[in-house]
């Protein structure tokens, strides 16, 4: 296995230089996170949490919900490669001020957003 487990949820590379995640990678991580009570787990591409960019392969299950948050002076990413999701903007007061759903590319849905730093 080329990954290293910082918790039931959280894997880090073994090695650092070339990643190539496959199916093989993606279906572990599946069966991880259908093992443990939140039912999620991701793959850490980068190397430490001290880390300016951190990329991750995550896997949620249907039905996940992940609370508004904000990432103080960094930016967010999604590239969804299966399922669907709803992403939700909030202002500062905390008003809703856009969703935005998500479907694999084959669904002709939006597959990638990129959120501005400092957003909810």
């Amino acid at each position: 296995m080329k990954w290293i487990n910082q918790n039931e949820e959280v894997f880090y590379q073994k090695q650092r230089g070339l990643l190539l995640i496959e199916k093989k990678d993606v279906d572990y991580l599946r069966k991880v996170a259908f093992g443990n009570p939140r039912q999620r787990a991701r793959f850490c591409t980068h190397n430490s949490i001290d880390d300016k960019v951190h990329e991750m392969i995550i896997f949620h299950k249907k039905g996940t919900y992940v609370r508004p948050h904000k990432h103080v002076l960094k930016t967010e990413s999604f590239h969804l490669v299966d399922g669907e999701a709803d992403v939700l903007i909030f202002d500062e007061e905390g008003k809703l001020t856009h969703v935005q759903n998500l479907g694999k590319y084959e669904s002709g849905k939006c597959f990638y957003y990129r959120l501005p730093e400092s957003c909810y």
